[in-house]
């Protein structure tokens, strides 16, 4: 045979293969290159009032494992922020309600009954030094978290917010008085001891006395420190005003209570809720009343 037809042989044998292959291995067309699906954690977060408002933004506010102060923010977040706080003032008839996440393995060091409201309040207090009056601002809390990153050492989506008609809390404040006012909250301390161990109940109710102090005109607490009646008497009153004033600047820095909101008062062992002279009775005296008035 001579080399030209060799040739076209081999011209015919590739045409045969790529026939082959296409109609066999291809279903007789070119499969699609499905498009990569984009991490859910990567996705736009957008704020927005219906059609009146939309602001977005690629970056999130990130929190670390079992802590409610918020990582810095980037540039385009703080705009992002901005644009929110300014349509906030503009629309005084419309509020934010911010949703914290946190796991329920997080260690929970704040003032508040969880993590997610207290890194909803972190962000509310954001807001407010923005200029957002408190009543415009909605907290909750939601323990769906999903969005960590190194080995779950960083929430990245830590909180998210929805805009929608501003409520005055009239009901909840009104409930709010009736079970709260006058009636004090009691954290109490061991001897010579200046850390708090709030329990749940205490939580929910300074969540409670927080949400009333920002609403009701002319609202205080009054932070009463009170202690046993062993040693004298002068030391007595400066160790339950120093308590006193311990609980006053937790409840400022975890709570974020304006300072003008809390009056400090010392009154030693004047107070005694139960008799001095029992180790019992002592320990229920060694105590601070954070009363709403």
């Amino acid at each position: 045979m001579s080399r030209i037809g060799w040739i076209v042989i081999l011209i015919i044998w590739i045409i045969l293969g790529l026939w082959f292959i296409w109609n066999c291995l291809c279903g007789g067309a070119i499969a699609a290159v499905p498009a990569p699906v984009k991490d859910k954690c990567d996705i736009e977060w957008s704020v927005n009032d219906g059609n009146k408002f939309k602001s977005s933004t690629s970056q999130y506010i990130g929190f670390k494992k079992s802590n409610y102060q918020r990582l810095n923010p980037t540039t385009e977040l703080t705009s992002h922020m901005e644009k929110v706080a300014n349509y906030l003032k503009s629309n005084q008839g419309r509020a934010v309600t911010v949703t914290g996440y946190y796991d329920s393995d997080e260690r929970n060091g704040s003032v508040l009954p969880n993590l997610g409201l207290a890194r909803a309040n972190n962000v509310k207090s954001w807001l407010s030094r923005l200029g957002v009056p408190a009543t415009q601002i909605e907290t909750n809390a939601s323990n769906q978290t999903e969005c960590w990153t190194g080995n779950r050492d960083t929430l990245r989506h830590g909180v998210s917010m929805a805009i929608g008609k501003a409520s005055q809390g009239g009901d909840k404040i009104a409930a709010i008085k009736q079970r709260l006012f006058g009636k004090p909250v009691t954290v109490y301390f061991d001897t010579n001891a200046e850390s708090l161990n709030l329990n749940q109940q205490q939580r929910t109710d300074f969540a409670d006395l927080f949400y009333y102090l920002e609403r009701v005109k002319g609202a205080k607490l009054d932070v009463g420190g009170h202690t046993d009646n062993v040693g004298n008497l002068k030391s007595n009153i400066a160790l339950s005003k120093e308590r006193a004033a311990f609980v006053k600047n937790y409840l400022v820095t975890n709570g974020g209570v304006p300072t003008g909101k809390l009056d400090v008062n010392g009154y030693g062992p004047t107070k005694p809720v139960q008799s001095n002279k029992t180790p019992e009775g002592r320990k229920l005296n060694r105590r601070v009343e954070v009363t709403l008035k």
